[in-house]
Order: structure tokens, then sequence, then C-alpha cells
């Protein structure tokens, strides 16, 4: 029993305790999740590795977003596979002398034997089905507690965070090992702030001297130290004087991307309260004070939008290095 069969059995239920624990929590990975960026990397490109370390940090917000299912979904199999050893030991001490408990061996083979009927309960359908039950009903009463439930939502803000993360280093990877591929691209750099602000005498003599008076293969390198695509607007920039994609360059614009920044940078600078600057400039309706909160279906949409334009990031950037070639 895995997180996708748990969520397919419970995905037209309309009960309210399972409404409720799907909007609190991430069970596993999405359905297709990741299959975007798989057939990215079926082709090879020397821009290979920033697509790669995407996927891992996606797949690390994904995980530490599954922590509570996690917990639940173990502990009712242990329950069940501590249940199915106990019947087997019970029925080995039958040749056990009485007043004598099981040597190692018999310990060993009780062990060996309950996990065997676990792995056939297991596929059993019936069975699946109780034990997702079990697991929605164990996750249910964790969210309906106060601590817990501000636990969770703790969660889903820090999985947001790690996804926004995940999209500013691919981006900063990108742009940084093209212009150590494509070193002639610093020409266009320069056209758009805040690349021309810091490409001045004194800078590039510094990055002259650190790389021994030779930038050819790092050009990158010394570009992405003096600036960081830490924020939508420079990110916007770099795709227009570097990419050089308008399709790109829309998707930077697009409303939800903009949101998502938004949010993320009330969590991490505001510890996700909201204020009335982020009202104004969001159109949201949380009250000044309160925290900001999401559903874990929010929190899944949003990264599906930030693996959708990393994945153009990752195109757009193999593109404009064969146009290079």
């Amino acid at each position: 029993m895995d997180a996708q069969e748990i969520k397919e059995e419970f995905a037209g239920n309309s009960h309210d305790d399972y409404l409720s624990v799907r909007n609190c929590f991430i069970f596993g990975e999405p359905i297709g999740f990741f299959e975007p960026l798989t057939a990215l990397q079926q082709q090879d490109s020397p821009l290979r590795a920033p697509l790669d370390t995407f996927g891992q940090n996606l797949g690390s917000a994904l995980l530490v977003g599954s922590i509570p299912f996690q917990f639940a979904h173990s502990n009712v199999l242990n329950v069940r596979f501590n249940q199915l050893l106990a019947a087997e030991s019970i029925r080995a001490l039958k040749f056990v002398e009485p007043g004598k408990g099981l040597d190692q061996a018999a310990e060993q083979l009780a062990r060996e034997v309950a996990q065997k009927r676990m792995n056939e309960e297991l596929a059993d359908k019936s069975i699946i089905d109780r034990h997702a039950n079990n697991t929605l009903r164990q996750s249910h009463f964790h969210s309906a507690a106060p601590d817990l439930r501000a636990s969770s939502e703790e969660l889903l803000r820090q999985v947001l965070v790690m996804s926004w993360g995940a999209f500013e280093t691919v981006a900063n990877d990108l742009v940084r090992l093209l212009l150590n591929l494509k070193p002639i691209l610093v020409q266009d750099a320069r056209q758009g702030r805040p690349y021309k602000d810091v490409l001045n005498a004194r800078n590039l003599l510094d990055g002259l001297e650190s790389a021994r008076f030779n930038l050819a293969d790092c050009m990158g390198d010394f570009l992405s130290s003096l600036v960081s695509l830490d924020s939508l607007e420079k990110m916007q920039t770099a795709a227009q004087v570097i990419f050089g994609s308008a399709v790109l360059d829309a998707c930077l614009k697009d409303a939800r991307l903009w949101l998502i920044a938004q949010q993320r940078h009330l969590i991490v600078h505001r510890r996700s309260v909201v204020d009335e600057r982020y009202r104004e400039r969001t159109g949201d309706l949380t009250a000044v004070g309160n925290k900001l909160t999401f559903d874990a279906a929010y929190v899944e949409q949003s990264m599906s939008v930030l693996r959708d334009i990393g994945c153009l990031l990752y195109s757009s950037a193999c593109g404009r290095l064969s146009a290079l070639a």
C-alpha cells in the first residue's frame, strides 16, 4: 500500500473527515508529477545537471510534506504486522516446552512467516482499502488536534518555500552554466538591470584577478557572484537578455507565479503573518495579523506551476545554447 493507493481510494469520498484530511496533508507524489522532467531528461545536454538537481529538490519538498502521512501510514502497517507476529509466535509456542519461551531461531521463523502473511494481505484490494481507511482515520485524528493542525499548516508553508527555493536554484544554475559555456552572452546580459549595474570596471577587474585573468570558462561563475536571481523581477530580466525567449518571458509574468513569490516572501520575511502591504498587493482577504494558510491541493498546484516554468527555463537555456553552437 502506498500514498497513491490511498489517494485513489478516497478521491471521490465527500465525507467531511476525509475532505479535511486531504486538505491538511500531502499524500506522497501527485500522479505524473515528474513526467515533464523525465521527458526532458531523456535527451543529453551540457545543461542537464541543473535539471536533475531541480527534480531532486522538488522531490525533497514532497517528501517533507508527506511526513505526517508516512507516520500514520507506517503506524497502521506496524500495528497490523505486530498482530500477525504475535499470532505466529503463539502458534510457535505449541512446540515449546511449557514455561520456556521461543529461542532465536523460532523467533526469526515467526517473523518471516508474519512478513509473508503481511505481503499476501497487501496484495488484497479489500485489505488495502481497510489500511487506507485506518491511515486516513489516524490522519484525521491528528488534523483535529489544534497543535497538530498548526504544525501541518506550517509544514505546508515550508513545502511552498522549499519548492520556490528549487525554482530559484534551477534559474541561477542555468544562467551560471550557460554563461560558462557561452561567455559571449555577457554582451546580452549587460543590456538589462541588474547586470549592467554590476558590470563595471572595478567588478570586472576583481573578477579577472580571482580567475587569474581568464574568464573564458567561468564567466557564469563570475556574473553569478555579482548577481543572484533571488527575485522574480531578476529572473524576468535574465529571461529577456540571456535566454532570449518570448514564451519564457510571458510565463515568468504568470499571475500564479507572481502570487507564489509574494507568499514565499511573506513566509520567509514576515513569519507568514499577513500585513496590509501583502493584502494590497495580492487582494488576499486574510485579516492583518493572521497567518497565511494553504490547503494541500494549493501547494501541489503551486509546485506544478514551478515545475512547468522550471522545465521551460531549462528548454529555453538549451535552445539558446544550440543557437550559439
